[in-house]
């Protein structure tokens, strides 16, 4: 006699769990997402960060230089938010006195105009706002020379 094949019993079929979202974990990516810098980023904020600290000696110290000529004793920059007008049709020492051969250079005077404006004949503004100022060239210069190469 041939033997039967072996029939298995069919086995029922389990429907798999449902997945039950885990509310913490999407509350918590709800409310703080990731913040992740590139490594440019981060590169640029050293980089402000060293401009920084190398000028902030420079915030306890009083006017020098050219500081006198530009900015505290220059008659056009001392009027304020006023002077602007007349210091964006004028070479740059208008306001405290003529040299032949006189450059133009409204923007940095202009700035003068606004800090003297807003925090009065303080040298320690205007060398915390150049301090400032310069660290975002630094970052400029380096984003322009890192999209020139290539980020290289």
């Amino acid at each position: 006699m041939a033997k039967k094949p072996n029939k298995q019993q069919p086995t029922a079929k389990v429907a798999p769990k449902p997945v039950v979202p885990n509310k913490v974990v999407e509350k918590e990516a709800a409310t703080s997402p990731k913040m992740e810098f590139s490594i440019t980023a981060r590169l640029c904020f050293i980089l402000a960060i060293i401009s920084i600290v190398v000028y902030a000696n420079s915030w306890r110290n009083d006017f020098v230089l050219d500081d006198n000529m530009v900015f505290a004793k220059n008659t056009i920059v001392t009027q304020g938010f006023k002077g602007i007008p007349e210091l964006l049709q004028t070479p740059r020492l208008k306001g405290f006195g003529y040299l032949k051969n006189e450059n133009y250079r409204p923007l940095s005077l202009v700035m003068f105009a606004i800090e003297d404006q807003i925090f009065g004949d303080k040298p320690a503004a205007g060398h915390f706002f150049n301090t400032i100022f310069f660290a975002g060239c630094v970052i400029l210069l380096f984003l322009f020379l890192d999209k020139l190469f290539d980020r290289k």
